[in-house]
C-alpha cells in the first residue's frame, strides 16, 4: 500500500521486491533472482529483471529505492 492504495504487483515484481526486502540492505545477484524467482537458467543476455526492477521503481514512485550495482546486483537503498 502506499498512501492508502493498493500497489497492484505482478507475481514476479511482488517476489522480486520481498527478496530485496528480506536480504535487508544486502547485496541479491541477478543470478539468483533469475534461478529463484523467474526460474530460469539461461540469464546471461536476459533483461527480464531489469525490466521487473523498473516496474517496480515506477510504481513505488521512487527510482531510487533499489540500487543497482554494476548491472548484477540488486540492494535496497536504505
Amino acid at each position: 500500500f502506499k498512501d492508502g492504495k493498493e500497489i497492484p504487483f505482478t507475481k514476479n515484481e511482488f517476489e522480486i521486491l520481498k527478496k530485496i526486502l528480506q536480504e535487508d540492505g544486502n547485496m541479491v545477484e541477478r543470478e539468483t533472482l533469475m534461478k529463484d524467482i523467474i526460474w530460469y537458467d539461461n540469464y546471461a543476455f536476459d533483461r527480464t529483471i531489469d525490466t521487473h526492477i523498473k516496474n517496480i521503481r515506477k510504481k513505488l514512485e521512487n527510482k531510487d529505492i533499489i540500487l543497482t550495482i554494476r548491472w548484477q546486483w540488486y540492494r535496497l537503498n536504505k
